[in-house]
């Protein structure tokens, strides 16, 4: 049996896939924050070549049913 995600997960999801393409584009790294939103800290994202630059994001996403 396949659980499907519910609504909340897929919008986390797919904020989570947009923060990682634009660090990707910006030579950076992402890593998301182990057990959840721990202080209103989604992920952090990191910059390959310069390692002490960190910057610590909150991720947001909404979504409007189409008629």
């Amino acid at each position: 049996m396949t659980i499907l995600p519910n609504c909340n997960d897929t919008k986390e999801r797919l904020s989570l896939a947009f923060l990682r393409a634009v660090a990707a584009r910006c030579r950076c790294i992402v890593t998301p924050e182990e057990g959840g939103d721990y202080g209103s800290i989604d992920a952090w994202v990191s910059s390959v070549e310069q390692t002490r630059r960190l910057i610590w994001v909150q991720l947001k996403c909404t979504s409007t049913e189409l008629p």
